[in-house]
C-alpha cells in the first residue's frame, strides 16, 4: 500500500541488510486518555509533536543539531482503540475470553508509528539506535516527549516507573545528568524529576 511504497522510495543508498525504518509506540495511560476526554484528535496532534521532537533530536557526530523537523521525515501513524488478549493473559487462562480477542476500553488506546530511516530528501541516515548519545539521545527524546504532553494538555504525569527504569540502566548519577541536560523541558509547572514523565513511549 501507500506506506510500503513511501518507505520503499526512501531506501536510496541503504545497504540490503540495513534497517529501512523504525517503529515507535505511544501508549498513554488510562488517566491520560481520560484527561483528554477521549479526544483522539488530541492524541494525533501529540503524535505530530512527538515526531517533531524525534526529528529535532538528531545531531551530527560533533553534536551539532541537524536542524530537522517533523515535515522532513517520512512517517505514518495508526491509532488503535484496542489490544488483543494473548494466551498468557489470565482472562484467557480462566476461559473468560478467547486468544486474540480484542481488549476494549480507553486504557488500550495507543498509536503505532513507522518512520523511514532516511529523511525525505535522502540527505541523512537517521538511526535512533545509534550508540553515540551525541547523535541521538534516546532517554532525552523520551523525557522531552513526556514533558511536551504535559505542556500541551496542562497535565502532570504521576507514573514513577520511567525514572526507576532509567536509574536502573544508567545509575543515579547519570540519570541526574540527563535530567539536568534537558532542564529547559521540565521548567513548566516546576518539574524536577524524570518521574514527572507519565506517558509511556517505546522505541
Amino acid at each position: 500500500g501507500e506506506v510500503v511504497k513511501a518507505i520503499d522510495r526512501n531506501w536510496q543508498s541503504l545497504g540490503k541488510n540495513r534497517d529501512k525504518f523504525y517503529s515507535l509506540v505511544i501508549a498513554p495511560e488510562e488517566k491520560e486518555v481520560l484527561h483528554l476526554g477521549g479526544d483522539k484528535q488530541k492524541l494525533r496532534d501529540y503524535a505530530i509533536q512527538v515526531m517533531d521532537i524525534y526529528a529535532q533530536n538528531f545531531n551530527s557526530l560533533s553534536g551539532k543539531n541537524k536542524g530537522l523537523k517533523e515535515s522532513d521525515l517520512t512517517w505514518f501513524a495508526k491509532l488503535e482503540d484496542y489490544r488483543y488478549y494473548k494466551g498468557w493473559d489470565k482472562e484467557v487462562k480462566q476461559g473468560l475470553v478467547k486468544n486474540n480477542e480484542k481488549k476494549q476500553g480507553v486504557r488500550h488506546v495507543h498509536i503505532h508509528i513507522i518512520v523511514a530511516r532516511k529523511d525525505r530528501q535522502n540527505l541523512y541516515t537517521l538511526s535512533p539506535q545509534v550508540a553515540n548519545k551525541k547523535v541521538f539521545h534516546i532517554v532525552g527524546f523520551k523525557l522531552k516527549a513526556g514533558y511536551a504532553f504535559d505542556r500541551m494538555y496542562n497535565y502532570r504525569g504521576s507514573v514513577r516507573h520511567l525514572e526507576a527504569h532509567i536509574e536502573k540502566r544508567m545509575g543515579h548519577r547519570q540519570v541526574i545528568q540527563v535530567i539536568e541536560k534537558y532542564a529547559e523541558y521540565k521548567k513548566y509547572r516546576g518539574y524536577d524529576r524524570a518521574a514527572d514523565f507519565g506517558l509511556g513511549l517505546s522505541l
